[in-house]
This record gives structure tokens, sequence and C-alpha cells, in this order.
């Protein structure tokens, strides 16, 4: 009878010198010192200085991942910050509501 080797619970991998478990919990981001405001931010940023962009350009330009863009553009674009792009369906562009929300975020 062959003896088993004994394996970790959770092998570890290094990613840019950090330990990193190599399971996340269900549903965390791994973005999370990123808050909401600097997020919204981000996507307001990317709007303001490429143009009008759809969830997939927004993310390849901003540098933001795809599933947080999705996530957070029908919020703002019910709080008015962006609105979907005349004729255009599913590209979006930033309001004069976004533009203050960003300007805002600057000042503070």
């Amino acid at each position: 009878m062959a003896i088993p080797k004994i394996l970790p619970k959770t092998p570890l991998i290094r990613d840019e010198g950090h330990e990193l478990s190599r399971t996340l919990k269900r549903n965390e981001d791994p973005h999370t010192e990123r808050s909401k405001m600097n997020r919204r931010a981000d996507i307001l940023a990317t709007l303001e200085k490429e143009g009008p962009l759809d969830a997939a350009q927004i993310s390849a330009r901003g540098n933001i991942p795809l599933g947080t863009v999705r996530a957070y553009l029908p919020p703002m674009r019910w709080a008015g910050f962006i609105k979907t792009h005349k004729n255009m369906k599913g590209v979006y562009e930033i309001t004069d509501k976004g533009r203050e929300y960003l300007k805002k975020g600057e000042r503070e």
C-alpha cells in the first residue's frame, strides 16, 4: 500500500512579489481597494478623453475590467452621468452632469 503525499490545502502563487491564494471567494472583487466613486470617475474620465465608446472600448482604453464597466454603466446612466449616443445602440457618452461629477472629484 502506497503512502499518499500530503499537499497543502490552498497552494499559493506569487504575483509581483505578493502571495495570493489560488482561489477567490465567490463574487469577490480583486480590486476592492478602489472605491465606487473612483471607478465611476475612471469611466467618466475615459469617456471625457476618448469620446463616445461602447463598454468594451471603455474597458480597453480605460484599463478597467469589462465586468466592472458593464456593472457600472446602467446605474451611471440612471443617475444621468452618461447617456446612450444618438442612433448608436450600446455606445455611451458623458453628460454635463457627468462632467460636473468628474470636476467635483478632482477638486476634493
